[in-house]
């Protein structure tokens, strides 16, 4: 069955591939593919190095409950030596504080 479908797709493209290359708008249509993956690459780049810079400054946060929180957090680390999963005291920390409601 698998073969099968692989001829008749092999089939279709060897039909059609020379009748798609050749349209007028193919270059236009592969180019502006191209730019709007660079465009989108461009964009996560930004986003991400914003993120890092924001996150570089963590450590002198101006909200009141973030700095609490990152407090609670350090002291926890320098006690046990490790917190044992950070994303769930991250939560439960946020939900305690009002920050985020479930």
């Amino acid at each position: 069955m698998a073969d099968y479908t692989f001829i008749e797709m092999k089939e279709w493209f060897y039909n059609n591939a020379p009748k798609i290359i050749n349209e007028k708008y193919f270059l236009y249509v592969m180019g502006s593919i191209f730019l709007l993956g660079i465009f989108t690459k461009w964009l996560a780049a930004f986003g991400y190095g914003r993120m890092i810079r924001k996150a570089e400054h963590m450590s002198n946060p101006k909200n009141a409950t973030l700095r609490q929180i990152k407090m609670k957090y350090d002291s926890i680390k320098e006690i046990n030596g490790h917190v044992a999963n950070p994303m769930i005291f991250a939560a439960r920390s946020l939900n305690k504080c009002g920050l985020i409601k479930p």
